[in-house]
């Protein structure tokens, strides 16, 4: 065992990579002056899907932009890959992690496969082998031609291509936030296909926020998130078993109002005793191969505006975009 003591209660590292991916320990967030989360206690597994089912405005997407670094916490630890977000160590995560969120993040002026080519660069994967890679998808879901520009794309395609970005580098932890949304139920049952096929291949942890309860029963876990708490933390097995007859409103409206000894004991706060099983660090590596990115990415802008180039004028007005070290 590798003993970390920098963080309180005790963390063990194991030397090979556990099943226990994501680990929240009594996370405390504000915004704005308000409380987001009032100890947020959570577990993801490798190889597993685990739904955060909540209410609009329930902080679903606030918890996994703290997952993946994008907002800080006030008080409690996570723990995610080995990594603590928004630290020194957690830069290396980023080839570790596939994020969709909500909003779309994609660069409107490229072409399908000019953005495909971009992030494939930015995860180190040959050109020959991003081709491939789109092939291959073009195979599982409806995709547009890869020479349509990103700002023409209809709002389920866009949908589609960031979650096809999320996991194009076979991620080790897919975090997915309400990514069904907007898409009928081909494209719906599409990604769920592919995500229990991911799981039992790669078996990458997925995340996954939805405020839609049949959709959370599609996951192997489902995490409840109201009122700042994880209210309830259960298998999906678990729950269809315990309630055979049940509508699955029911059951989730019992587990909420229920105060049954199996509503989740692990809502307690973890003592100071307990080995939480973790990811082993990952290891730093060089960022010298995203400067090729950074080259890639810029190049469009740069020919686009080739008469700058050679009539000598002043480019600074010229937009370029740089390669993020998170």
């Amino acid at each position: 065992m590798v003993y970390e003591s920098r963080f309180k209660p005790r963390i063990y590292l194991s030397q090979s990579p556990s099943k226990c991916s994501i680990v929240l320990n009594n996370v405390f967030k504000k915004h704005n002056d308000q409380n987001i989360f009032n100890g947020v206690n959570l577990t993801a597994h490798s190889g597993k899907i685990c739904a955060i089912l909540g209410e609009t405005n329930s902080g679903k997407s606030m918890l996994l932009s703290c997952l993946v670094g994008g907002d800080k916490i006030d008080k409690g630890h996570i723990w995610v890959l080995g990594g603590k977000p928004r630290t020194k160590s957690s830069k290396t995560l980023t080839k570790y992690t596939g994020y969709m969120p909500q909003e779309f993040c994609l660069y409107k002026t490229m072409t399908v496969l000019e953005l495909f080519a971009y992030f494939g660069n930015l995860y180190n994967i040959n050109y020959k082998f991003i081709l491939w890679r789109i092939s291959y998808y073009k195979d599982i879901f409806t995709l547009p031609p890869i020479n349509s520009t990103i700002q023409k794309l209809s709002f389920s395609e866009k949908r589609m291509i960031s979650f096809i970005i999320a996991v194009f580098h076979r991620p080790r932890l897919v975090v997915l936030d309400e990514p069904t949304i907007g898409l009928d139920v081909l494209k719906k049952n599409q990604i769920w296909r592919y995500l229990y096929h991911v799981i039992t291949t790669w078996k990458p942890t997925v995340v996954v926020a939805t405020n839609n309860i049949e959709e959370a029963f599609l996951a192997t876990k489902i995490a409840y998130l109201k009122n700042g708490k994880i209210i309830f933390e259960r298998e999906v097995e678990e729950l269809l078993r315990t309630n055979p007859k049940q509508s699955i409103d029911l059951i989730v409206e019992d587990l909420y109002t229920s105060k049954n000894s199996w509503i989740n004991s692990n809502q307690s706060e973890t003592p100071r005793n307990k080995k939480l099983s973790i990811c082993k660090k990952i290891n730093p590596r060089s960022n010298i191969w995203k400067f090729k990115t950074i080259i890639i990415q810029n190049m469009k802008f740069l020919t686009s505006n080739i008469w700058y180039v050679i009539l000598g004028n002043n480019i600074n007005n010229v937009k370029t975009r740089k390669c993020s070290n998170s």
